[in-house]
């Protein structure tokens, strides 16, 4: 399938031939596709688009098209090794010999690519490689090992925005370098993230198991949103995960998924500067909104504290549902940064999404009722 924009050149290409097809077509459609964007030569193609399942054998030919590529200017580039769904971290790290190894040596000639896309792939780092102008990795579907992740943050000396989603990782993660955001999302093998970057300012992780995070070198990380699954998530993010959290902090956004909210822990770090706590509760039972004080004690300067659930089932286990949204706010409180903050909560309909609530609940969300903070 092939598209053009008429101002400004987007060109997607994909091959929907099943992943156990001939090797004599793969290498066809590579040398096929070439062709086609050597025809573009001396144009600007502002965005590439390539949907395909390739042997590890022919990176020669991988290596030509990304030839042809750096010579059109390409600022937005989408590779996808894959053209059915993006695998599970699982299954990725027990198949990890049949993914296309992609180097970012490829790209030493792309002077101009801004945000690189890569899916269903094993991604080596260049030891040599500077791609100055990227300013956003997007990796979906990727395995990468031990020391690679560090390898390719090095060579990207300028990266404001780095997200992963469904990758297999290693054990251990350092993060460093100029990015100001960072995204993790439903990752496999990972354990512990140290995050080592000076101009961080926002984090975001979705994962099904308990991290260790080291927020090393961290001095503008001002806002934070963490989910997580199981009974354990909330007394882990307001004990062990709160206490390594850098006091700057001025936004914290919850979610707890398929857990019963017995508890929150009666002494836990003080948030001396949070001004916003967002909890989002996912199917989810037992659940008291006295439960919740505690959190109010730790958190001295608090402007604004929301509850929101999904699915959040009554004490006596009927198919009855709790209030979906409550929302409190303490306007005696407000400083300059109030709007700041307050904009955040524009991400919160696209949060409620995430977690797949209702429309009706979705709608509830949009107007908040507000009451004042005692």
């Amino acid at each position: 399938m092939m598209s053009l924009g008429s101002k400004s050149e987007k060109i997607r290409k994909e091959s929907y031939r099943n992943p156990t097809c001939q090797p004599y077509y793969q290498k066809k459609f590579l040398e096929v596709v070439n062709q086609f964007l050597q025809l573009y030569s001396g144009r600007k193609v502002v965005e590439l688009e390539m949907y395909t399942f390739i042997q590890r054998k022919f990176s020669s030919e991988i290596g030509q098209l990304m030839h042809s590529v750096s010579k059109l200017g390409v600022e937005k580039l989408h590779l996808n090794f894959s053209c059915g769904k993006i695998p599970t971290s699982k299954y990725i790290n027990l198949h990890r010999n049949t993914f296309f190894e992609f180097s970012l040596e490829l790209l030493s000639q792309a002077s101009s690519l801004k945000s690189l896309f890569l899916s269903v792939c094993v991604v080596q780092p260049s030891v040599t490689l500077h791609l100055n102008s990227l300013k956003t990795l997007f990796l979906t579907g990727v395995l990468l090992e031990t020391g690679k992740l560090e390898g390719i943050l090095s060579s990207c000396l300028n990266l404001n925005q780095l997200i992963i989603k469904n990758c297999n990782l290693p054990h251990k993660l350092c993060i460093s370098g100029t990015v100001t955001s960072i995204f993790f999302a439903d990752c496999g093998g990972l354990e512990e993230i140290d995050l080592q970057a000076t101009k961080l300012h926002e984090f975001e992780c979705f994962f099904n198991n308990r991290l260790r995070f080291y927020f090393s070198s961290v001095p503008v990380l001002e806002h934070v949103k963490i989910s997580l699954r199981g009974d354990a998530s909330i007394p882990y993010i307001f004990g062990e995960f709160a206490a390594n959290l850098p006091a700057q902090v001025k936004s914290l956004i919850v979610t707890a998924w398929n857990t019963q909210v017995t508890h929150f822990p009666t002494e836990m770090q003080i948030f001396r500067n949070l001004r916003m706590l967002v909890l989002l509760f996912e199917r989810t039972y037992n659940f008291d909104i006295v439960k919740v004080s505690p959190v109010l004690d730790a958190c001295p300067v608090l402007q604004s504290l929301y509850i929101l659930g999904s699915g959040m089932m009554a004490e006596d286990n009927s198919n009855e549902l709790a209030s979906p949204v409550t929302s409190v706010k303490n306007d005696s409180m407000a400083e300059d940064n109030t709007n700041e903050l307050e904009a955040n909560l524009e991400d919160l309909q696209e949060i409620h999404q995430k977690i797949h609530l209702p429309p009706k609940q979705r709608e509830e969300l949009v107007a908040p009722l507000l009451y004042p903070l005692l």
